[in-house]
């Protein structure tokens, strides 16, 4: 990693991302994009609590442990954590995570399912799969609004939602803007981001600057995202994702970048730029419109960066928890990929036993 330079947003885990990069040579641009969770107001938390209450939902997510502690203290100040409590007790709570598991059962409340793979995702799919069209459904969301449920409105779900805190815009704004600077001006190799929150907020510090932030990304500096979730929200403001580990770890992470690093000097970029706004790529500056499992799953190889994805991971990331009963099915749809990607640069390529990668056939 020598002459290469990567910027850290992460805070919790930050230093221990910076001194990894460093022990592999790399010069680190270090500026916490995140101040920590805050609570929200109690006011907001208790108008939130009331809609909830009135609507009585069929399914309650708990999504972390933090966030159903503060919720339930906010209502216990209130006077209506009794009746949230019986609510909870009387309808099928779904934890997204072993922590958020752990804030239910405090409250007193075995949930129906907890996520084994820890995120919005494979909840919301789980949900669309087994929730009745009507039904309603209220998300302790986390932090900022995960697009994820958005899709249950689709599936003809009332969704509802209670957010108990908000990560905190960065501490030093004058060593965010820095970073934002260096972006700008083109002196950055690599953006790593390890959570959503710091995605959002280096947009919102880059103000007038976020259009040619967005520019640079997609042509100078490579943009790393710990998982599927923080790829998502980098793809939502329009940053472009170049890699992603299998296994959402900061120290995963690193690796990723090292061997993406050490595929650069042999292999030809691979340029793919996702637009979730209207489920479509741009590739050689065309916009190739895809359905649903096609951009998942070409967002998901994009993602990794042109080293290999593995089938199962492609099944879990294009389909959550509705996994198909024909494994066939993802060939099917790397098939129709491939024909839609048919005279551009950019290919996708079976490594036998193992899944797909992509590949630049220009």
């Amino acid at each position: 990693m020598e002459s290469t330079v990567v910027a850290v947003t992460g805070a919790r885990r930050g230093q221990d991302l910076v001194d990894a990069f460093e022990r592999r040579g790399a010069t680190v641009i270090h500026a916490p994009m995140l101040s920590g969770d805050h609570p929200a107001d109690d006011a907001e938390i208790v108008a939130d609590t009331e809609v909830i209450l009135g609507l009585r939902p069929q399914w309650i997510v708990a999504t972390t442990g933090i966030g159903m502690r503060l919720w339930l203290e906010a209502a216990e100040r209130a006077g209506l954590r009794g009746r949230l409590e019986d609510l909870m007790a009387g309808t099928r709570c779904i934890a997204r995570s072993a922590k958020a598991e752990g804030g239910l059962v405090g409250a007193g409340i075995t949930p129906a399912w907890v996520s084994p793979k820890e995120t919005d995702a494979t909840v919301a799919a789980w949900l669309a799969s087994r929730a009745l069209p009507g039904d309603a459904v209220a998300v302790q969301l986390h932090g900022g609004h995960p697009r994820a449920y958005d899709g249950l409105v689709d599936a003809g779900l009332d969704v509802v939602s209670v957010m108990p805190y908000r990560t905190g815009p960065p501490t030093d704004l004058a060593r965010a803007r820095e970073l934002v600077d260096a972006l700008v001006a083109e002196e950055v190799d690599v953006l790593t981001f390890t959570s959503p929150g710091a995605v959002r907020n280096l947009v919102d510090v880059a103000g007038a600057d976020a259009d040619a932030l967005r520019a640079v990304a997609r042509t100078r500096t490579a943009v790393a995202a710990v998982g599927p979730v923080t790829a998502g929200t980098c793809e939502d403001v329009g940053l472009p994702v170049r890699m992603s580990p299998v296994r959402y770890r900061s120290m995963d992470l690193v690796r990723e970048v090292e061997a993406w690093l050490a595929r650069r000097e042999w292999e030809r970029p691979v340029e793919v730029v996702m637009n979730p706004g209207d489920s479509s790529a741009i590739v050689d500056q065309t916009e190739i419109p895809l359905g649903k499992r096609e951009y998942l799953v070409l967002a998901t190889l994009s993602r990794r960066g042109g080293s290999v994805c593995r089938t199962e991971e492609l099944i879990t990331q294009g389909w959550g928890h509705e996994v198909p009963e024909d494994a066939g099915t993802v060939k099917h749809q790397v098939a129709r990929l491939r024909r839609k990607l048919e005279g551009t640069s950019v290919g996708i390529q079976t490594v036998r036993g193992v899944g797909y990668r992509l590949v630049n056939e220009g």
